[in-house]
């Protein structure tokens, strides 16, 4: 018998073939035995969830016309973590430790001690590590609010 360990969820497979879940409904019910197992959990069984057998997931690919990558061949993508310089876009949100700044052409969200004295166009070193993204330095002292004089 195969290890759940060593089985693909459910899950994971729509994500990564983009699936939605009555497609795969559909193939599970029409898979040879053996193939798909039910992931064995705390909850109550009606609400576990399932897990496809490595000949399981060959089987619905050669289906689905999908091809399979082993994972000798992936290539992890370049990391983003890092310190990095970017262009506050906006600073005004009701929560005063927020701003949004300019990462790579695209909007980021980020965290700060208090966006009142930042104005937009700023510069501002960002920390990024992992999902999470936080203000280290404000290297453009011309552009913040002075509210001593």
């Amino acid at each position: 018998m195969n290890d759940i360990w060593s089985m693909k969820k459910e899950s994971l497979l729509r994500d990564e073939w983009s699936l939605s879940k009555d497609e795969l409904a559909k193939h599970r019910k029409e898979a040879p035995e053996g193939y798909v197992v039910k992931e064995p959990s705390a909850r109550p069984e009606r609400l576990w969830g399932y897990a496809w057998t490595d000949e399981g997931c060959a089987w619905l690919a050669d289906r689905l016309k999908v091809k399979t990558v082993s994972a000798v061949n992936v290539e992890k993508p370049e990391s983003t973590d890092g310190v990095f310089e970017c262009k506050v876009l906006r600073s005004g949100f009701t929560n005063i430790r927020v701003i949004e700044v300019e990462h790579n052409g695209k909007p980021l969200r980020v965290s700060c001690r208090t966006n009142v004295n930042i104005k937009p166009r700023a510069i501002v070193k960002v920390r990024i590590v992992g999902n999470s993204a936080c203000v280290t330095e404000i290297t453009k002292k011309h552009l913040i609010n002075n509210y001593n004089g």
